[in-house]
């Protein structure tokens, strides 16, 4: 929708006008939208303003809101429409990027949790078939059991950690 309203503020259209094109030109509850905003300027006598904060109101769409407040304060103070579309339009682009990173890389996380919680029996495992003594004296004497709890709480803390990170990266 953004791109829409850049090419039509270019060939010289208003907003009002680059928020018809956006209606006309695109398809689906993007084109719904900027059809209800137009018809609330045009029809309905609110200003673009109005209707954009209505609309705005009305949604709650992190991008909308952003690009809808961007325009009522350049209508409200003025400046240009252009440089600033073109702004909004480059932050959405670097939103959306940041955002599948922070999704591959909490997915990442995840895969390196689940590798970390089978490493440490698995190796535990493979110590005890090289030397079978090594059952024997951690089971069965005081210094190995407490290098069995000691393993068992470093890995339940790394869980809650990595549980905690993944929590709170959302």
């Amino acid at each position: 929708a953004v791109q829409v309203m850049i090419a039509s503020v270019r060939a010289g259209r208003s907003l009002a006008q680059a928020i018809e094109d956006v209606a006309e030109k695109l398809s689906g509850p993007v084109a719904q939208e900027f059809g209800v905003i137009s018809g609330e300027y045009r029809l309905g006598g609110a200003s673009v303003e109005e209707a954009l904060r209505r609309t705005r109101d009305r949604l709650n769409v992190e991008n909308f809101t952003m690009v809808s407040s961007a325009l009522i304060i350049n209508c409200e103070r003025g400046g240009e429409v252009l440089t600033m579309l073109e702004r909004i339009s480059a932050s959405i682009r670097e939103i959306s990027r940041l955002q599948k990173k922070i999704v591959s890389e909490m997915a990442e996380v995840r895969a390196q949790q689940k590798i970390v919680l089978t490493m440490t029996p698995i190796f535990g495992t493979l110590i005890c078939l090289a030397d079978p003594s090594i059952p024997d004296i951690l089971f069965h004497t005081l210094m190995g059991n407490i290098l069995l709890v000691f393993v068992i709480g470093v890995q339940a803390i790394g869980i809650l950690w990595i549980r905690r990170i993944l929590k709170t990266s959302i």
